[in-house]
């Protein structure tokens, strides 16, 4: 009669292994008979740990992924794009004069920002209907015809950068001689330096003439800076767009309101 061949069971599978194999056939462990406590501690500690398979990795919450996506539209959105009202982006600097529109008279078209202050002006024998408004560095509005109260309109001399006028009238018989005075008139208690009155032209709509010059007094005493004035005669009128930059000049600044002040029936420049 055979005896049986004596079995080692293994500890972690339960796997019987010959007496004498070092590791279990079937999970590898070693099989030690008499194995030192320290050993025997490490080992348990060693196996006893069971390996994250791949399914059972934690997955990424879809809820935080859309969360971080909206995170970074909203950022992105914010610098860069500039997408929707004013709170969900960047404020972006507007352009010099994006506030003016279409001003809309009887004998001329113009853009001026606001509401433009009616006046008259003489000089030479004209009247002048004239159109006035009061600018900041920006070219945005501080003076309008709405500005009515004494502190509106102290508060607008603090911060006028500019005085744009636009005015017409039937022209005097030597347009280029009297143009100073007539410029001069359109802003009261102003001065205006000699000279600067620049050879006339033919335009495509009529005799042109332009002024350059300093003046004083505006908006007050003390004060003065540059005048530009751009005059255009048609069918017996006088048009007028002048600009008075008050400590300095600004040739943008007039071009922009000469090049859109246009005669009725007259084509743009």
């Amino acid at each position: 009669m055979l005896l049986l061949e004596k079995k080692a069971k293994c500890p972690l599978c339960g796997a019987k292994n010959p007496i004498d194999a070092a590791r279990c056939a079937i999970c590898t462990r070693p099989l030690e008979k008499d194995p030192l406590p320290s050993q025997a501690v490490y080992q348990e500690a060693l196996w006893s740990t069971r390996i994250a398979s791949k399914g059972s990795r934690k997955k990424a919450n879809p809820y935080a992924v859309l969360g971080m996506l909206v995170v970074l539209a909203v950022i992105l959105n914010y610098f860069v794009i500039g997408f929707g009202p004013n709170w969900a982006h960047e404020p972006k600097p507007q352009a010099k004069g994006s506030q003016w529109k279409e001003y809309r008279q009887p004998d001329y078209v113009a853009d001026l920002p606001g509401d433009p202050i009616p006046g008259t002006a003489d000089a030479v024998g004209t009247h002048l209907s004239t159109s006035t408004v009061w600018i900041d560095g920006h070219w945005d509005l501080v003076r309008d015809d709405d500005t009515q109260s004494v502190g509106a309109i102290e508060a607008a001399r603090a911060h006028v950068y500019a005085g744009l006028v636009t005015a017409v009238g039937n022209a005097p018989t030597d347009a280029a001689a009297s143009l100073p005075a007539l410029v001069t008139a359109l802003v009261p208690d102003t001065e205006l330096a000699p000279g600067g009155v620049a050879t006339v032209q033919d335009a495509t709509f009529g005799q042109q003439i332009t002024l350059d010059t300093t003046f004083s007094g505006f908006p007050e005493a003390a004060d003065e800076g540059t005048v530009r004035a751009t005059a255009t005669v048609v069918d017996g009128k006088i048009f007028v767009a002048a600009s008075f930059v008050v400590g300095g000049d600004d040739a943008a600044l007039h071009r922009r309101l000469a090049d859109r002040f246009i005669p009725a029936g007259a084509p743009a420049h």
